[in-house]
């Protein structure tokens, strides 16, 4: 047996001692034994997993396997939601809309993003410095400790429009 498959790391690849198996037998009893990845599977065993997936879709397969009575009753059911959209557009006058449009104050942008390096004072103070001018976009990059590509589209507000 050798010690990957024990989930010994230390001892990864060497062969262990029949007495050593015992000790960690007994030192992992009760616990819930390591995914053996990666371990080789018996030919059998194989050959019964084969059979068992024959004629199932893989994963990314999925939904391509679909008869042309299916596709063509998932076509109408589609084309009836559509109808039926429509009809409640029309009825009510109101057009569904994507909900950053009713409540852009919830969007995640700016400093409220978790990975930010920047807030919105060193947003304004960049901006504000680079309009001063005698500063380069390389200098206000080191000095923030962020790229020059970073701090060029801080200043063309492509970036931290709202900031």
């Amino acid at each position: 047996m050798r010690a990957a498959a024990l989930g010994n790391q230390r001892n990864l690849g060497k062969k262990l001692s029949a007495e050593t198996k015992a000790k960690i037998a007994v030192a992992h009893e009760g616990k819930p034994k390591p995914a053996l990845q990666g371990r080789p599977l018996h030919p059998d065993t194989v050959a019964k997993i084969s059979a068992a997936q024959k004629g199932k879709p893989r994963e990314w397969q999925r939904g391509t396997n679909r008869s042309p009575e299916t596709r063509e009753k998932m076509r109408l059911k589609a084309l009836e939601r559509e109808a039926e959209r429509r009809q409640q557009v029309a009825a009510t006058g109101i057009k569904p809309v994507h909900w950053t449009t009713l409540y852009p104050e919830r969007r995640t942008r700016g400093e409220r993003i978790g990975t930010a390096k920047l807030t919105y004072e060193q947003v304004d103070l960049i901006r504000s410095r680079y309009a001063a001018g005698g500063t380069s976009l390389n200098k206000l990059a080191a000095e923030f400790n962020v790229s020059k590509k970073s701090i060029l589209l801080i200043v063309h507000r492509q970036t931290w429009i709202n900031g």
